[in-house]
């Protein structure tokens, strides 16, 4: 049995890190898997085409935002040209009313949520030829009917296998790496509001790894944990590992709440080789009410000197983001913000529209704030 895993990033410098992770934690198993990864400005015919020629059995989407539509058209391509090639579906923009998403998506499959465990036993089943009925976090057609047969509860991340190994071609790319998943915070217009639960990985496998990192000499490492901060001891002794190392040509990329951080987080960062660490900031917007709107209480004047105590050294990037379109907020209010973000002098201020996203809170207010937003994707607010 052949299995295409595919993503379609938005940029040629991105990775895919979620097919990697698939891929990687049924090594052990008897098939075979292959990666191919596109960008969502590669010519639909010329997807098509690299896909087919591949001959799998079964193929599998990792589905975002920015690439849903064109996942949708290459599964009806995929079909007409060879309606037995099965295909499955995953990733946070299908992991939401996913039985809708399967009648509305010519795919035979979908995996909802966290994805390995699921994977590893439906490549095992479809393998021995057996019913996929107690496969959990799977929903998946049976004639014209879709079956679905729970959820999964969430894994263990050290049970997770490390998706990259000295073979790979890190050359001009973005490599993603997660110590965590989850998130401390309930922040309404985000995805992490709706999952529970906070882990980490074993912090010696973290070394470990991110040493693998430093000897490929990767030119940056993002990590995508949501708050990568949100455990002091565990995002100190990651900080202190990387800034006392002497030969290192990596960047690493975090995203952090700067409420968390502490006098001695500062002192450290403050020690950092210049280019070594960059952090990114999501502050939002800068008036109090709108962030009570939002379900978040971080105030501005309460980080707003850790930024600058952070900035004053010039050793660590900092980006801030700004988020336009949220509940309540009005220009005056959103200039004020930029203004605010602005006077700290940070490398890079990020501003994009407020997205209302499948299955985050926000999406059940919108009545409640007058929110109209786009309905396609990326759902952006419009009015």
């Amino acid at each position: 049995m052949k299995i295409l895993l595919t993503a379609l990033n938005s940029k040629f410098i991105h990775t895919n890190l979620a097919i990697r992770y698939l891929k990687a934690y049924t090594k052990d198993i008897d098939y075979e898997c292959t990666l191919k990864e596109y960008t969502i400005n590669d010519l639909m015919e010329k997807v098509l085409q690299s896909i087919i020629i591949e001959k799998p059995d079964i193929i599998g989407f990792s589905c975002y935002i920015w690439n849903i539509d064109k996942v949708k058209k290459l599964c009806k391509l995929i079909k007409l040209v060879d309606s037995s090639i099965n295909i499955f579906l995953g990733g946070p923009e299908v992991s939401y009313d996913c039985r809708k998403v399967l009648q509305d998506i010519d795919a035979d499959y979908l995996i909802e949520g966290e994805g390995e465990e699921t994977y590893r036993e439906f490549v095992i089943k479809k393998i021995n030829g057996e019913s996929l009925e107690k496969v959990k976090g799977l929903y998946y057609r049976d004639d014209a009917e879709i079956k679905y047969s729970g959820e999964r509860e969430l894994m263990d991340m050290n049970d997770l296998v490390f998706p990259y190994n000295d073979d790979d071609n890190f050359d001009n790319k973005i490599i993603y790496y997660e110590a965590s998943r989850g998130c401390p915070f309930k922040c309404s217009y985000c995805l992490s509001a709706a999952i529970k639960g906070l882990r980490f990985l074993n912090i010696d496998r973290v070394k470990k790894e991110l040493d693998f990192f430093i000897r490929k000499k990767v030119r940056l490492v993002k990590f995508v944990d949501r708050t990568f901060n949100a455990d002091r001891n565990f995002t100190y002794e990651i900080w202190n590992y990387l800034i006392n190392k002497k030969e290192c040509s990596t960047t690493f990329h975090f995203e952090i709440s700067a409420n968390l951080l502490t006098d001695d987080l500062i002192s450290l960062l403050q020690k950092s080789p210049k280019g070594r660490i960059q952090l990114e900031i999501g502050v939002q917007t800068t008036n109090s009410r709108i962030l009570k709107n939002i379900d978040r209480h971080i105030e501005f004047d309460d980080i707003k000197g850790k930024i600058l105590n952070i900035q004053k050294y010039g050793n660590v990037n900092q980006h801030l983001d700004l988020i336009a379109g949220l509940p309540e907020e009005n220009f005056d209010s959103y200039r004020k913000s930029f203004n605010d973000i602005y006077s700290t002098n940070v490398s890079q201020i990020q501003m994009g529209f407020l997205k209302v996203l499948h299955g985050s809170p926000m999406e059940s207010q919108t009545k409640k704030w007058g929110i109209v937003y786009s309905p396609y994707p990326p759902y952006e607010v419009i009015k």
